[in-house]
């Protein structure tokens, strides 16, 4: 690991411009599990930090490596990692900023930001795409079901849509279910059921859907 990556992560732009004023070919230097300073900068929410970087020619949608490490076993976009900060105003100026700039806009991209016009759009011209796979394995309905969005739940099952196709390490069986019956949302169940999602389909350590039902009825 650089002290770029380390810099980068804690939002230090100073360091950071100091680094790269004397080698600008470091904002591609990967870590050992292939993440750029932009993966850095973006995981943390440094808004700042991604505009600097992106200024100074960092890869948009870079990838970083897959490989047998922990760290490594999916990849990501650094829109994939803006996908998932805590915290919403800075998420959603994190993936605006990364699109703006030109970040692939994909179908679960699209989902996670609850866009259904860009959702139809790419469906009709590729109905395949229901069941698209970012670098980190989320699948649009994973994505769609996490913002509790019903709608774009139903769009993606009627354009076939496989719940229980796999999300990456954490979601083997599907996440979609899980986060259904984590936000209480019966009627999602009882859809993403419906379509052969699995009731007994773990999320990493959280557990199985029926393990975050929280009333009777679910």
């Amino acid at each position: 690991t650089h002290e770029i990556h380390v810099a980068a992560g804690a939002g230090d732009l100073d360091q950071v411009s100091v680094l790269v004023e004397k080698d600008v070919s470091l904002v591609h230097r990967g870590d050992p599990a292939g993440r750029t300073p932009l993966h850095h900068a973006v995981r943390e929410g440094h808004l700042s930090m991604a505009t600097y970087l992106l200024n100074q020619g960092a890869e948009l949608d870079a990838a970083n490596a897959k490989g047998n490490t922990f760290y490594a076993v999916s990849g990501y976009r650094p829109i994939n990692l803006a996908m998932e900060i805590q915290r919403p105003p800075i998420r959603w100026a994190m993936m605006g900023l990364l699109l703006g700039r030109g970040a692939a806009y994909t179908i679960t991209v699209a989902a996670k930001l609850g866009d259904t016009g860009r959702v139809k759009e790419l469906l009709t011209e590729n109905p395949d795409l229901a069941n698209d796979q970012e670098p980190n394995g989320v699948r649009p309905i994973g994505a769609a079901a996490f913002e509790d969005n019903m709608a774009l739940v139903e769009l993606l099952l009627e354009h076939g849509a496989d719940p229980l196709l796999e999300e990456g390490r954490d979601a083997p069986r599907g996440s979609a279910l899980w986060r259904a019956s984590f936000q209480d949302n019966y009627e999602m169940a009882e859809l993403l059921l419906k379509h052969g999602a699995d009731p007994n389909g773990f999320l990493e350590s959280a557990g199985s859907p029926m393990s975050q039902s929280k009333t009777p009825a679910m």
